[in-house]
């Protein structure tokens, strides 16, 4: 096996620190496992559901605003609903509710 140049330098540098590496890594990979472990069809039914309202939310928004290169924006899903009009429209129930603490800090 070939020696990487500088690897015996770099160790010992990070040899006082090891632990703490150690234990960072079993941190990460324990959160890691949980997350993977998590039941996926309630997950992909939700990211599912997302792309949907995302994608028919796409087109009103170009279609509302004659937006020709729409996705070029590329704009947040929180930006996009945001754009939504508030009144009677049947993509207004995407749109963010206003909330009393959100008033005034815009």
């Amino acid at each position: 096996m070939r020696e990487i140049e500088g690897i015996d330098k770099a160790m010992a540098v990070l040899k006082p620190h090891w632990e703490e590496i150690e234990d960072d890594f079993h941190r990460h990979n324990a959160r890691f496992l949980q997350l993977a472990s998590t039941d996926h069809d309630a997950i992909g039914r939700v990211l599912r559901s997302h792309l949907v309202v995302e994608n028919f939310m796409n087109s009103y928004l170009t279609e509302f605003f004659g937006i020709e290169d729409f996705d070029e924006l590329r704009l947040t899903f929180a930006q996009k609903a945001k754009m939504l009009p508030a009144g009677k429209s049947s993509a207004s129930f995407v749109r963010p509710r206003d909330h009393p603490a959100q008033q005034g800090t815009e």
